[in-house]
């Protein structure tokens, strides 16, 4: 009689006398490996749906918040309980086979149930919530998966290796725990495809190193009971399961492009609001440059997007005007702002300008004591200018006059007027 791998449930009886086969050697020659790729395919598609979905639990609140716990759940649960029972048809064995209706409704329901658990404490404030709600799924996959090979019946007495089982319950904890940590981590694909492989890794090392721990010494006394579902049933079943899984994926990969979508409309209309005032802003992630607007990039120097990334010392180079920065946020703050090329400008560190309203400015400049030099500096601001000028030649043109006075003096202003080209 050929020999068939698979499990009863914990009964274990006499093999004296009967010869008997591990799964691996079913594995190998007894299984349709088409289907196992097919379990591995609906295994990866459900663990990158529960991953999507699960970033829209957090964003959420209220009951809308519950509804999509419960439906990354019941994704989660029916690509575990699919993946499963897909690899279990793989079998081809040439003995009759069953499954026992309860036990297989049973083990979905524990899947839904216990990923739900998990996956809620993923997002709650526990220390280490990510890790242990990833360690509650994967003992979700093993209660699953034992309830599961409990309810396949076939003519045979079985053998657990104590060990394989040890093996395959740690392997589905220990992968499945930094599985969510990971998912979670950012917003960004990368995190949800090495999360979701991460979770797919759990539930087939644990289902096959679990196969492994089963041996079958077959027993014509024993027979499949009458009521147990026949496997073309059961087929039915996990392709309904399939499409449910199908669906939920599309449904969480709209909601993601639509989600995607309306950040960007965001992020472009607060960037073209940033870009609208004349006062330079800086948007800061701690200490690391997010974005700038247009006004503070002109400041700068700059291009908006050369310093994205950069640290606020590359603007701000005084650390008291950081600790400002990041001690009074969303708050004006006037600083020193150093120019691209390392050089706050023409101005040293003793000389500041102010605007005094309108299109009126003035510049105080300490330790000097003649007319002249403040001269000096005045015609190198309108050089500046002037270069600005032949640079924006199809933009307004700036024009400028200097009045100069000497304190304590107070003489009457010396005003130095420029020459542009248009």
């Amino acid at each position: 009689m050929p020999l068939a791998c698979s499990a009863r449930g914990p009964r274990t009886g006499p093999i004296c006398g009967h010869s008997m086969l591990t799964v691996y050697n079913c594995i190998v020659n007894e299984h349709d490996l088409r289907l196992v790729v097919l379990a591995a395919i609906i295994c990866a598609l459900a663990s990158f749906t529960a991953i999507t979905l699960l970033h829209h639990v957090r964003k959420s609140a209220g009951l809308v918040r519950y509804t999509w716990l419960a439906v990354s759940a019941t994704a989660t649960g029916f690509g575990i309980w699919a993946t499963h029972f897909i690899a279990m048809l793989a079998f081809s064995p040439s003995i009759p086979t069953g499954y026992n209706f309860s036990l297989t409704l049973l083990s979905l329901v524990a899947a839904i149930v216990l990923t739900g658990v998990g996956l809620a404490v993923s997002l709650s404030k526990l220390p280490g919530a990510a890790w242990l709600g990833g360690a509650i799924v994967g003992g979700g996959i093993a209660v699953m998966h034992y309830t599961g090979m409990a309810a396949f019946e076939i003519g045979g007495w079985i053998v657990w290796n104590p060990v394989l089982v040890a093996a395959s319950i740690a392997l589905g904890a220990l992968l499945g725990a930094p599985a969510l940590k990971v998912g979670l981590h950012g917003d960004s694909i990368k995190y949800r495809i090495f999360g979701a492989l991460l979770l797919t890794a759990a539930i087939c090392s644990h289902h096959f190193t679990a196969m492994g721990a089963v041996s079958i010494v077959p027993d014509s006394s024993i027979s499949v009971s009458e009521s147990a579902l026949p496997p073309t049933w059961l087929a039915i079943a996990v392709a309904l399961a399939s499409f449910a899984i199908i669906v939920l994926a599309l449904a969480g990969l709209a909601l993601d492009v639509r989600d995607r979508r309306r950040a960007e409309l965001e992020a472009d209309r607060m960037r073209g609001l940033a870009n609208a005032a004349v006062e330079g802003l800086v948007v800061c992630d701690g200490d690391r440059v997010t974005t700038v607007n247009n006004s503070l990039a002109a400041l700068a120097g700059c291009k908006v997007d050369d310093r994205v990334g950069a640290k606020l010392e590359t603007y701000f180079p005084d650390e008291a005007t950081r600790l400002k920065l990041l001690g009074r946020p969303n708050q004006p703050i006037e600083a020193g702002l150093q120019h691209s090329d390392g050089i706050t400008g023409i101005l040293g560190p003793n000389q500041m300008m102010a605007r005094l309203g309108g299109d009126e400015f003035a510049i105080i400049l300490p330790d000097v004591a003649h007319a002249s030099s403040a001269g000096r500096i005045a015609e190198k601001i309108l050089e500046v200018l002037r270069k600005e000028n032949e640079i924006s030649a199809t933009a307004a043109l700036v024009s400028a006059s200097i009045g100069i006075s000497v304190s304590p003096d107070a003489a009457a202003p010396v005003s130095v007027r420029p020459r542009f080209v248009a």
